[in-house]
């Protein structure tokens, strides 16, 4: 099993500890499916080369630091979960409860917006 997590303020964890402030980046998929199977988490397919992840970044920084645990899934290193989500266009947001897809937001949009989405769902 391989993880990488980013740091986020300096901390670092261990991978298998998320809780609200710190990415986590998904390197295999076993690790993936008992990471998802009991947490509500919002999943953030990305690639280093698109312009739209990068400019929703900060949003969903803070979205990970004050409402619901993000992990950060990049497309070019993750193909399998890319296709069994169906990932078809950047960035795409995938909010799960329980291991269950409950909402998708597709595109660059404002933190008000997305933020707003995550909570209708998980309501």
């Amino acid at each position: 099993m391989h993880w990488s997590t980013e740091p986020i303020r300096g901390v670092r964890l261990p991978p298998w500890v998320p809780f609200l402030g710190v990415y986590m980046q998904v390197v295999d998929n076993e690790s993936f499916a008992s990471q998802i199977a009991t947490e509500r988490v919002l999943l953030d397919f990305y690639a280093d080369w698109c312009g739209p992840c990068t400019r929703i970044a900060a949003s969903l920084e803070a979205i990970d630091q004050n409402l619901i645990p993000v992990i950060k899934i990049n497309v070019d290193e993750n193909r399998g979960l890319s296709e069994d989500f169906s990932i078809q266009s950047l960035p795409t947001l995938v909010v799960l409860r329980w291991g269950e897809e409950v909402d998708r937001i597709v595109g660059a949009f404002p933190e008000r917006v997305i933020r707003s989405k995550i909570e209708s769902a998980l309501n």
